[in-house]
């Protein structure tokens, strides 16, 4: 199961719009993450967009 926030707001500099999403997913532990990382980066640069990961263990710090 998995969760997602959206919003919009705007760039501090231009006042451009700017759509932000957070989502949480789980990862099955068979999954690469070297491999997960690579896609991701992959897409991100595709859609000119910032993709950040952190594992469950940083989000409860």
């Amino acid at each position: 199961m998995g969760e997602l926030e959206t919003a919009c707001s705007s760039m501090p500099w231009s006042g451009e719009p700017l759509f932000e999403a957070t989502g949480v997913i789980e990862v099955p532990k068979t999954v690469d993450m070297n491999e997960l990382y690579d896609y991701l980066d992959k897409i991100a640069d595709e859609l000119a967009v910032d993709i950040r990961l952190e594992s469950s263990t940083e989000r409860n710090n």
